[in-house]
């Protein structure tokens, strides 16, 4: 009689498209974890270096490499969703790591508050080469509980820090066709519903280099995709139409400065022209003109403040 293989605690989904470079230490952090039941899905989403060549080659029987055809990474962390056996979902990004004890505590966690949507903790913000530059605690307030509308104004959970049961991922269908945007969407659509909690340690590494996702795709990919899913979440919520309205404003507002720091002063006219539909608030309105009148004082003033705090990374899901 043929047994069936016992199903793990948790489902590590890593979605990698040609990322030979990481993927290795990506994996090999999940499978380092003091919490041992566990399984690793690496999503091979079409990559045309070694990657899975890589992974296999770590040699852990908990690791399945799973190939599809280049779908982008919503449609890889879907797949490996859709193939996981444990009743928890951790997604890591194939530049990203975590610390040994991640998972234990996060899981610990939900053993306090049961009723929670998502578990996520701090991290260090690392570079290229792994050096650390920050933490996401110590530039940004990390909220829990019903925060919905903190995290809509400013999301601070990148993806590879949080843990959800797999059957709230269900409940709320998973990740949807947006290629920048698809982890903030999937955070507030799980925070609408459920409570969030937090480990305050910093657990996961979240690298910035030129490579990435984020930094790929562009300001105008980023802010159009961050315009129509709040467009949707406000058909969806008209309750917290209002609220929703409010961060849009504000994430329209910074996409305009971005662009007038990028020299791109039609882009920012058009963003700042969008900001005020949904934020008339003085700070938007200042931005505005100065960005009509005087774009080289805006972008003389981040330089200056750029070199006053150091290098830093675009929050997640908001406009880089």
């Amino acid at each position: 009689m043929v047994s069936t293989p016992v199903a793990p605690t948790v489902s590590v989904v890593v979605p990698c498209f040609n990322g030979a470079r990481f993927v290795g230490e990506a994996v090999a952090s999940a499978l380092a974890q003091t919490h041992r039941d566990l399984e690793v899905v690496v999503v091979d989403d079409g990559s045309t270096d070694d990657s899975a060549a890589r992974v296999r080659a770590l040699g852990d029987p908990r690791v399945r490499v799973v190939a599809q055809a280049n779908a982008g990474v919503a449609a890889a962390r879907n797949r490996g969703a859709a193939e996981a056996r444990g009743d928890y979902l951790a997604f890591l990004d194939q530049d990203d790591s975590w610390l040994p004890e991640k998972l234990a505590r996060q899981l610990a966690r939900f053993a306090e508050r049961p009723a929670a949507g998502i578990v996520y903790c701090d991290g260090f913000i690392v570079s290229e080469h792994g050096a650390v530059l920050d933490t996401w605690g110590a530039r940004y307030r990390l909220p829990a509980g019903h925060v919905f509308e903190a995290l809509a104004s400013r999301c601070v959970i990148p993806v590879s820090t949080l843990v959800l049961p797999r059957a709230t991922f269900e409940a709320v269908g998973g990740f949807r066709g947006f290629r920048y945007v698809e982890d903030l969407d999937l955070i507030l659509r799980v925070a609408a519903g459920h409570p969030i909690e937090m480990v305050a340690t910093p657990l996961a590494r979240y690298r910035i280099h030129p490579g990435s996702e984020t930094r790929r795709l562009g300001l105008e990919v980023a802010t159009d995709e961050l315009l129509a899913l709040y467009q949707d979440l406000m058909a969806t919520y008209p309750t917290r139409r209002a609220h929703i309205a409010a961060a849009l404003g504000r994430n329209l507002r910074d996409a305009a400065k971005t662009a007038v720091y990028e020299r791109r002063d039609a882009l920012a006219r058009r963003y700042f022209s969008e900001a005020l539909r949904y934020r008339r608030g003085l700070d938007v309105r200042m931005f505005a003109v100065l960005a009509r009148v005087a774009p080289g004082l805006l972008r003389a003033g981040r330089t200056l403040v750029r070199a006053l705090r150091g290098p830093r990374g675009p929050a997640p899901g908001h406009a880089p």
